[in-house]
Parts: C-alpha cells; structure tokens; sequence
C-alpha cells in the first residue's frame, strides 16, 4: 500500500539543457574545449536514467553519510545516471569541507540564483565522472562545467572534518576552477548514494503527466526514476504499554539505522507522542507500507 505520495512535478531539465548545447554547437568558431564539453553532455543525456530529486536535491542531509563505507568500491545504480532538482541557492551549509582545496568553500552571488540543477554521473574505472549544469536567472542560459571525479573507494577524508561534515576528495579536470563551485551537485549526488545503500530503499519509474501534442512535438518529456522507501506495516493503536510517563509531542527526523546483520534501513520521520500517543508519519519524498 502507498501511502501519503507527494507527486513531484517533472522538470525536463535535461531536455531544456541539451536543446541549449545542440544550439550553442551551431555557433561558428567555438572554442574546441567547450565544444567538447557540450558534446559530453549530449551524449551523457542520452545514456543516463534519470531521477528526480526534491527541492534543494539532497533526500536526506546526512554529514556523516554513514550508509557509504570509502573501504568498498562505490556504484552508481545505473551505468550512466542524471539528477534533476530546483535549487534554492543553500543546499549546503557555508563551511561545507572539499578536500584539497583551502580556498573560498561558497559559490559567488551568480549561483544563487541558479535553480536549474542537472548533475550527470558515469562510473569509468576506477573513478565516477561527474559534469555539472545549472540555469542562471541573470541572462537566462545554462552553464556547463567542465568534469570533476571523485574516485570509487577512498573517496572521504575523515581527518577533514568540519562542523559534522566530512570532506569529499574530488579531481578536477580544470585547475581553474575552484571546487567549491561543485559542492552543492556533489552534495547531493553523496546524499542520493548514502540513501541509495539502504535495503529497504527502491527505484520506480515515474511517468511523465499528459501533454498537449504541441508540447509534446516541441520537447518530448522523458521518463524519470524516484526512490521509494518501504516502512513496516503498523499494528494495533500505537498507545504506550510501558509504564513509564510518555514523552511530550516531538518530531523525530528521517534517519538511517544500521541492524544487527549488517543491513542499513531507512526510518521514515515521525512525530511522537501526538496525540494519545500514536506515532503520525511524515515525509517529503515517496513512502510506502511493507506487506
């Protein structure tokens, strides 16, 4: 059984991004270094399953990413994927740590107000590739940056710590640019894996809304994929048997649970104690009851 799905608007982002590279190819005289990088993102559009993500792209901000172990080898869930989220400019906090890099660790203004997000990922080796683009609402363009990688294992610097935040070891392509320009997209793609590592965490596709044929001629929507979290059905009325004096009303956050065999569940955030005392389940991403 479903419960309580939020239906999330498809953004067909990478359309919009990729109609915006085969333009741009057309310009006469382009700079060979970013015709290439336009190129990358055609073909990565066409290889990549896409997700949805929520609002500020990060499913569950844990700083920790406790469901990753840097000692084993990290896969994406497909071979070629594709993240779409609407930024709010402050996905991550000001002091987020990069490792191997000292330097400013925010983005300037500009990407403030870039709420188009697209992160594409690709495993290759022994590295995952990451190409990075976003929608600036100052002239309206999308903006591609060149790649960065992150390698398979090892990829956490713990000893990089900062305010409960470990540091992300990252590659750059182009040593001018700063890391700290990747940090929001790498952000997200780490809290998109963490959560990915739980067993009770399932991909489903999620079709397109219907369009009008004009629409449809226009931009052909594609199919996107989200994550499905299954939670234990619940029993009885939920009143307290202990004898102890109940807690007063709070919400427990959405959390990862490590169990005795090793296996890594999702529990789903619920507020406590509300009323007589039954737990109310709460969400902002698709949850459904375990048979």
């Amino acid at each position: 059984m479903r419960i309580g799905d939020i239906k999330m608007e498809h953004l067909n982002y990478c359309r919009q991004l990729t109609k915006h590279c085969k333009s741009a190819l057309k310009v006469t005289h382009l700079d060979h270094e970013l015709r290439a990088v336009l190129r990358n993102v055609i073909d990565m559009n066409g290889a990549s399953t896409k997700f949805l993500l929520p609002p500020g792209g990060r499913l569950f901000d844990d700083g920790q990413f406790r469901a990753l172990d840097e000692s084993e080898k990290l896969h994406l869930p497909y071979p070629c994927i594709a993240l779409e989220y609407q930024s709010n400019g402050r996905e991550r906090g000001p002091d987020e740590p990069m490792w191997g890099y000292d330097g400013p660790t925010y983005e300037d203004d500009s990407f403030v107000h870039a709420p188009k997000r697209v992160v594409f990922a690709k495993e290759q080796d022994e590295w995952i590739f990451i190409t990075i683009a976003f929608w600036t609402n100052e002239d309206s363009i999308w903006r591609v940056l060149p790649d960065c990688a992150v390698p398979r294992t090892g990829y956490f610097d713990r000893t990089k710590e900062n305010h409960g935040r470990v540091g992300i070891k990252i590659a750059m392509s182009d040593k001018r640019i700063p890391p700290s320009d990747y940090m929001d997209e790498i952000g997200a793609i780490f809290c998109f894996l963490n959560v990915m590592q739980c067993s009770n965490v399932h991909v489903e596709r999620s079709e397109p809304k219907k369009a009008g044929k004009n629409i449809k001629s226009a931009l052909p929507f594609d199919t996107y994929h989200v994550l499905t979290i299954d939670t234990p059905s619940k029993t009885g009325d939920g009143a307290s048997t202990g004898g102890h004096r109940s807690p007063r009303e709070h919400l427990r956050r959405g959390h990862i649970r490590r169990l005795a065999d090793g296996r890594k569940i999702w529990v789903n955030a619920t507020v406590v104690a509300a009323g007589c005392g039954a737990g109310v389940v709460t969400k902002d991403y698709a949850v459904r009851c375990a048979a």
